[in-house]
C-alpha cells in the first residue's frame, strides 16, 4: 500500500525546495524578472525580501506540498500518461486509425461532461469529497489497468469511460477541498498552487508515459494502474479514521 507519509514528505520537500530556488532565482536576476508577486500572492506568510517573510514562506510551501496537491498530482499524471500513449497503444494493439481513437476521446469528454454536469452537485450533499476522490482513483487505476486484457471494442470503450468518470470524479471534488482548505481569503491561491501540481502532473506523465512505452507497451499503464489503484486504498483506509479524515480535508 502507498504509504502516504512518504509521500507527504516528498511532496513537501519538494515545495520548500522550489520555494528556496525562486528566492535564490530573483537574488539573481534583475527585479523585473522575480517571482516575489506570484510568491507573495501564493504564500500570503511570505514578504520579499525579509528574514522572518522569508522563514514563514517556507513554512507555508512545505505545508502546501501535503497530501491535497499530491493527489491533484497523481491524478493529472495518470490522464496525461493515457492521453499521451493511448493513440500509440491502440494502433499497434487494436489496429486503431484516427477515426477510431478520435471517438474514444469523444467518448472519455462525453462521460466527464454529463458526469460533472449532472451528477456532481447531486453527490457533493450526500457523500463526502474525499470518498469520492477515492472512488475516482480507483476507477481511474482499474480502468487503466483493465486494457491490457482488452480483445472487443465494446470493451476498450466501456473501459475508457469508467477512466472518464473516475477523472470526473476526482478534479471536482478535489479543487473543492483544497479551496476549503486555503479558506475564504485565499480561494485563489490555493487553486493556483494546485494548479501548479497539475502541471508538473500533465509535464511529466507524457515523459514517464512515452519511456515506459518504449521498454513494453502494456507497462504504462499496468504500473500507473497499480500506481493510482494504491492511492485509492490508501484515501479509503484513511478516510475510515475521522480524524486522519479531518487532517486531509
Amino acid at each position: 500500500m502507498l504509504n502516504i507519509k512518504i509521500v507527504t514528505w516528498s511532496l513537501g520537500i519538494f515545495a520548500a525546495i522550489s520555494f528556496v530556488l525562486c528566492v535564490i532565482y530573483g537574488l539573481i536576476v534583475p527585479p523585473s524578472l522575480h517571482m516575489a508577486q506570484f510568491l507573495e500572492m501564493a504564500l500570503p506568510a511570505f514578504k520579499w525580501l525579509t528574514f522572518w517573510g522569508f522563514c514563514l514562506g517556507l513554512i507555508e510551501s512545505f505545508l502546501y506540498g501535503g497530501p491535497l496537491l499530491g493527489l491533484a498530482l497523481v491524478g493529472q499524471f495518470g490522464l496525461a500518461i493515457f492521453e499521451a500513449t493511448f493513440a500509440l497503444y491502440a494502433q499497434a494493439k487494436f489496429n486503431y486509425g484516427p477515426v477510431e481513437v478520435g471517438a474514444v476521446f469523444m467518448v472519455c469528454g462525453l462521460v466527464m461532461t454529463v458526469f460533472q454536469v449532472g451528477a456532481v452537485g447531486f453527490l457533493a450533499v450526500r457523500i463526502r469529497e474525499m470518498y469520492q476522490i477515492g472512488v475516482g482513483f480507483g476507477l481511474m487505476g482499474m480502468s487503466l489497468a483493465l486494457p491490457v486484457m482488452a480483445r472487443t471494442t465494446v470493451y476498450v470503450f466501456a473501459l475508457v469511460g469508467l477512466f472518464a468518470l473516475g477523472t470526473a470524479f476526482i478534479s471536482p471534488n478535489l479543487a473543492a477541498v483544497i479551496s476549503k482548505r486555503g479558506g475564504s481569503r485565499r480561494v485563489g491561491a490555493a487553486l493556483g498552487v494546485q494548479n501548479a501540481a497539475n502541471s508538473l502532473g500533465q509535464a511529466s506523465g507524457p515523459l514517464v508515459g512515452g519511456a515506459l512505452f518504449i521498454r513494453q507497451m502494456n507497462a504504462p499503464y499496468l504500473l500507473t494502474g497499480a500506481l493510482l489503484v494504491a492511492v485509492a486504498l490508501a484515501i479509503g483506509w484513511k478516510a475510515t479514521d475521522r480524524r486522519c479524515e479531518a487532517r486531509l480535508a
